[in-house]
């Protein structure tokens, strides 16, 4: 089976993330976090393998900026997924 594959960001990143995904990103560092380790469950009892992806901030605007797109949650979706496939920016 596929693994799903998540977004971890760091708590030292996160503002950073809140400025580039504007308002895709809860206000706090721990609002966001209880919801990841929500999601993380929720997709791991659904019966597939979840990989964490470590993103950092100047990774992703450089590969929002080679696309020419913007931040947003679909954006970070997309670029986990590139990341996962060994992709580095």
């Amino acid at each position: 089976m596929e693994p799903i594959y998540l977004p971890f960001i760091s708590p030292r990143d996160y503002d950073t993330f809140r400025r580039i995904l504007h308002s895709d990103l809860p206000n706090t560092y721990d609002e966001w976090f209880t919801l990841h380790t929500k999601e993380r469950a929720d997709r791991g009892r659904a019966g597939g393998p979840v990989r964490e992806i470590k993103v950092n901030p100047n990774e992703f605007s450089r590969f929002l900026s080679a696309r020419g797109l913007t931040g947003n949650r679909n954006t970070l979706t997309d670029f986990v997924l590139e990341k996962a496939g060994g992709k580095s920016y």
